[in-house]
């Protein structure tokens, strides 16, 4: 069985794992250990500043999900591939969050998630997914999310990636940009 998921740059992904087919939000709900287990990783030698250790080893890491092969992210800025693992895991499931929609769904995590909580991406995703499906219509969104515009508008000032993408779709769509 084909999983087609839809890319906010209108790409498809598919996925023919046939065994262990997750949603997204079952993907972002797993524990960063768990969805290690998703994940294939890859280690790298990066360029750049450093000193003179800072390309005899592979310390940096290109990580992708099974689920999402397309989406990749990379960790350099540490000297140990174990915490540039860590930090690529992060930031792998925040760009799953971000860049997939599927239909939107009510919010299932309170509205003072710390970031450091391994469900803040489930949270991001489901303000994206929704502000997607509104077409970032903030009032329209805040209604389907049973939360009010201000409480909307904090949430996504809170992201500085999701502010990002909410003020450049909103351009697109000619609406102005939100304010902080």
């Amino acid at each position: 069985m084909d999983i087609i998921y839809l890319s906010k740059n209108k790409e498809l992904y598919k996925t023919k794992n046939k065994r262990n087919t997750m949603t997204k939000q079952e993907l972002l709900h797993l524990s960063l250990e768990e969805f290690e287990k998703q994940c294939k990783y890859q280690p790298c030698r990066v360029s750049g500043p450093g000193g003179q250790h800072r390309n005899k080893t592979e310390s940096g890491i290109r990580i992708h999900c099974l689920l999402y092969p397309k989406i990749i992210a990379i960790a350099t800025e540490r000297r140990s591939q174990h915490e540039n693992k860590k930090i690529a895991l992060q930031r792998l499931r925040k760009k799953i969050a971000l860049q997939i929609q599927v239909p939107p769904t009510k919010l299932t995590t309170p509205l003072t998630i710390s970031t450091k909580n391994h469900l803040y991406v489930l949270h991001l995703s489901t303000l994206s997914d929704a502000l997607w499906h509104h077409q970032f219509h903030i009032k329209e969104t805040a209604t389907f999310l049973e939360i009010s515009s201000g409480q909307l508008i904090k949430q996504i000032s809170n992201d500085p990636e999701l502010w990002q993408i909410t003020n450049q779709e909103r351009k697109k769509q000619n609406l102005h940009p939100l304010n902080k």
